[in-house]
């Protein structure tokens, strides 16, 4: 689940109920190698609610981990990202442009990750990444989660693997 939260992203709390001004990309995760970690291929652009990858939800808890779907500090949506089948290598990813200036140069990330643990090489195993990059292609922020790195303290076990509950990262941009 994600909201991301700058005056100058269009529809980035998802409060209009979709997901207007957010490019939405369905694709698959090969594995990564140590060249390319995180690849993603047959990247197709894709239309939010039409694939299981990316889903707006307004309300509830999640069936798993019993953790709200939607961000417990306000708002009446959140996007779910993500192979909700649980099977197979499907992957997504959202992207928006946007502008920083003086007063907006602080940009709040909200999510609660839910990886399932398959058993699979760390290659092949999920992961939930975010980056945000300059207009010039440097990268400002990265945050990767893997299930195979659920040493990391964020992490709570469940049955079928590891879970976040709603966390907010602030980066300055």
């Amino acid at each position: 689940f994600l909201i991301a939260q700058n005056d100058s992203l269009v529809n980035g709390d998802f409060e209009t109920g979709d997901c207007s001004g957010w490019e939405i990309i369905s694709g698959e995760a090969p594995g990564f190698t140590p060249a390319q970690p995180f690849t993603f291929i047959n990247a197709i652009a894709t239309i939010c609610d039409t694939s299981v990858q990316h889903t707006i939800v307004n309300g509830g808890f999640d069936a798993i981990t019993g953790e709200p779907k939607v961000f417990p500090s306000g708002g009446a949506y959140s996007l779910m990202i993500g192979d909700g089948t649980g099977v197979g290598n499907g992957a997504a990813r959202v992207k928006q442009n946007f502008k920083v200036d003086s007063l907006k140069n602080v940009l709040a990330l909200n999510s609660a990750i839910v990886l399932n643990d398959p058993g699979h090489t760390p290659e092949e195993q999920p992961y939930f990444t975010v980056r945000v990059i300059s207009q010039l292609g440097d990268t400002i922020y990265k945050n990767e989660m893997l299930v195979s790195s659920a040493s990391d303290p964020d992490f709570i076990p469940y049955s079928e693997g590891y879970y976040t509950p709603w966390i907010t990262r602030y980066v300055s941009l």
